[in-house]
């Protein structure tokens, strides 16, 4: 499988940077292409994934430190105390709100 280099991102399409998400091989090389993308456009400084498992109630968080290297997290509290505690959760979702 091949795949499309960070600096063609300026010409891409939705299609395109959908292809490029879906391509990668796991979670660590996801958020480490999901921060580049966000940070080449300029939407944000960051970005994490942020699975929650209902069965569990607990949360995986995948991202990038400072250094750009590939961190993650398994935790309930993650959600709670986390580095995400601050931003308001969608409506929708009331089992994170516990």
């Amino acid at each position: 499988m091949s795949y499309t280099p960070m600096s063609d991102l300026g010409q891409q399409g939705l299609f395109d940077i959908t292809r490029l998400l879906l391509q990668q091989p796991d979670l660590a090389a996801l958020s480490e292409t999901l921060t580049r993308l966000v940070q080449q456009s300029a939407l944000a400084d960051e970005a994490a994934i942020i699975l929650w498992n209902a069965g569990n109630h607990r949360a995986a968080r995948y991202a990038c430190d400072e250094a750009g290297h590939p961190v993650s997290y398994e935790d309930e509290t993650v959600l709670a105390h986390g580095p995400g505690a601050s931003l308001t959760l969608p409506a929708g979702c009331p089992a994170l709100r516990s």
